[in-house]
């Protein structure tokens, strides 16, 4: 219920307990739903931006988990690179 009305306290919340992966943090233990990820988060929606947030925790969390896939950031350097080595560069 809380996700429908603050999404960026879920936000929040759950890297909070992913941080803390592979034990959970006890009830008493600095669990938080306000935190610096939760705060990113608001005010990252706020200027319309409120993609990024998730973006780069989830490149975080396919490198920390050896997940394989490729994040669209390393998708679109490649490209810029492959683009600057053929000097084919759209303008």
């Amino acid at each position: 219920m809380g996700a429908f009305f603050c999404t960026s306290c879920l936000f929040g919340r759950v890297t909070n307990r992913l941080a803390h992966y592979p034990k959970q943090p006890a009830d008493g233990d600095t669990m938080s739903y306000l935190n610096s990820d939760c705060a990113f988060a608001i005010v990252a929606q706020q200027v319309g931006f409120g993609f990024l947030p998730i973006w780069l925790k989830r490149t975080e969390h396919r490198r920390r988990f050896n997940i394989e896939g490729m994040s669209f950031l390393v998708m679109v350097q490649e490209h810029i690179l492959a683009s600057l080595a053929t000097n084919d560069l759209p303008l």
